[in-house]
């Protein structure tokens, strides 16, 4: 079995480049309100008594609403591209890149205070050593519950 194509077949093809023509040409001579599905099959024939020579003028209004649709198309892209992409000034890059650290800092702050060490091991007496201080769980508990809260804030708020 051969995977070609015998030459009288594509004789063929080429005969059928002129109804091919033909649809093409209907189809930009259709308003393009019109639904495509709702058209019926035609024939040659039928087609090429169909066609009709376009007014220049016509046709030339057409191409006019295109461009014209096509520039505010392409403005308000380029707009919308600008307000994105506007440059930040130093001092909104300082801002931005400061508040990760900062959050750092204060966590770090509040978490050293003896007061939450002490409500750590009255909620979770598992967490204290043998002198009433936290033991190596509950230093790891706390670095974490700090981890999930810098996280938090950071996802949500930064």
């Amino acid at each position: 079995m051969s995977k070609s194509t015998p030459i009288n077949q594509l004789r063929k093809e080429q005969d059928n480049s002129e109804l091919v023509q033909n649809i093409l040409n209907n189809i930009e001579n259709q308003d393009p309100i019109m639904d495509m599905t709702q058209q019926q099959p035609q024939t040659q024939p039928q087609q090429q008594q169909q066609q009709q020579p376009q007014h220049p003028q016509h046709k030339q209004q057409q191409q006019e609403q295109y461009d014209q649709d096509y520039e505010e198309e392409f403005e308000n892209d380029y707009d919308d591209s600008i307000t994105q992409q506007r440059p930040q000034t130093m001092t909104d890059q300082i801002i931005s890149d400061i508040k990760a650290p900062l959050l750092v800092v204060l966590l770090v702050f509040l978490t050293n205070f003896d007061m939450i060490n002490q409500l750590l091991i009255k909620n979770i007496p598992r967490l204290a050593g043998h002198g009433g201080e936290l033991n190596m769980i509950g230093v790891i508990s706390k670095a974490l519950l700090a981890g999930i809260i810098f996280y938090i804030v950071k996802r949500f708020l930064l």
